[in-house]
């Protein structure tokens, strides 16, 4: 089963680059070396197994996105499952009449994909990536990524009834990313999710698994990009996350227009004391110079909402580490990752041969060793489970 996923956007917006980084096992660093892309470049993801992104990155130099929209239009834009659009908010941010130039060069190019895949491929997924974010001055992220998000929904609009469509159009899906944090791995993650077949009964299996084993939430990753495929939340945790759950120092409203896949990670980055589970700014999860905590209570956990792509981005970056190991251990693979603390304890370790599984529990009188057992008598169920879904 193959899905057809576009990579556009402009020379130089950083599409290679984390096209490498989240496939290709680079480092942000890394890809300081990489070229211009010419033309276009295919590569075959196999993805859960039968599941494959066939991934066109589309090089942005100004002839080559003009033939795209010309020549080889109908090529380019039929049979497609995702159009991921970069945007380099740098050029467009600079200010002046060389950023604005840039920007509205952006959009016109954008609204001509969105109209190409219209015509072509009108049940395709949109997701708009800002890219750059990190170099973004802190004061005006929020600012410069509503107003862009806000006039890229109005030209999706404008397309829609250009064509004579009823409605809005396409739903534009939007996120700001940088390679050097965990918002690549969100963005990437929610867009691998949408063409997922049978999503929602691996989240009901996953419940079911979470209930057993008396755990907090319970989270699937890819194995070999560690993106986050599915994940559930335990009934107990489900019943203390009725209230309004505080996110203390992580401002996010996703109600708020124009402000959906916006996480300022600087201001919501950890100390160095935290676990990157729970926000250390909640007083019921205070470390203090004695290392005593007081204990928890279940109405007023603090979760990190960034959490599971901060997980993602330090298991690929320790997998990485170990290819970096001598010849003789080198061999060795990654397998399983045991993590206990005052609050939480956590446990990761392979469950079918594409993904891993994450567990998280936090009441200490759930032991690992039977979350082990749990995981271990599930395996069989969810590769059948798998490839059930994939057949689908």
């Amino acid at each position: 089963m193959k899905r057809k996923v576009l990579l556009m956007g402009q020379s130089g917006c950083g599409k290679t680059s984390m096209r490498s980084l989240i496939f290709s096992s680079y480092r942000a660093a890394d890809t300081r070396r990489l070229g211009s892309t010419l033309d276009v470049e295919h590569s075959h993801v196999r993805f859960l197994g039968n599941l494959v992104l066939n991934l066109w990155d589309c090089g942005g130099q100004q002839s080559y996105m003009d033939s795209y929209l010309d020549k080889q239009r109908s090529q380019v834009f039929s049979t497609v499952g995702v159009l991921i659009y970069v945007f380099d908010l740098v050029a467009a941010a600079e200010g002046g009449e060389e950023g604005q130039t840039e920007w509205e060069r952006d959009l016109r190019y954008y609204k001509d994909c969105v109209s190409a895949l219209y015509q072509y491929s009108p049940d395709a997924q949109v997701f708009c990536l800002l890219h750059k974010m990190d170099l973004i001055d802190a004061t005006r992220r929020a600012g410069v990524y509503s107003s862009r998000v806000k006039e890229l929904r109005r030209k999706s609009r404008e397309v829609a009834q250009a064509a004579g469509g009823k409605g809005e159009g396409f739903r534009v899906n939007c996120f700001a990313t940088s390679i050097w944090d965990e918002s690549l791995y969100r963005a990437w993650s929610r867009i691998v999710q949408t063409q997922i077949p049978a999503l929602g009964v691996l989240e009901r299996h996953l419940q079911l698994l979470a209930d057993t084993c008396s755990a907090s939430e319970v989270v699937v990753f890819e194995r070999t990009t560690f993106l986050v495929i599915a994940k559930a939340l335990g009934s107990s945790c489900k019943e203390s996350s009725s209230s309004p759950q505080r996110l203390t120092g992580f401002h996010y409203d996703e109600e708020e227009e124009g402000m959906e896949g916006f996480r300022d990670t600087q201001r919501s980055s950890l100390t160095s004391n935290s676990s990157g589970f729970f926000n250390p700014s909640d007083s019921h999860f205070s470390f203090t110079s004695s290392t005593t905590t007081t204990k928890p209570s279940a109405q007023s956990t603090t979760l990190d909402p960034e959490r599971f792509e901060k997980v993602s981005e330090l298991i690929k970056n320790f997998k990485l580490s170990c290819q970096k190991l001598p010849a003789k251990t080198a061999q060795c693979e990654f397998q399983a990752v045991e993590l206990r603390t005052p609050t939480f304890s956590a446990y990761i370790d392979s469950l079918t041969s594409n993904t891993y599984i994450m567990i998280l529990v936090t009441d200490p009188s759930i032991h690992l060793a039977s979350v082990k057992l749990n995981v271990q008598l599930a395996r069989d169920h969810f590769e059948r489970l798998q490839a059930i879904n994939l057949r689908s």
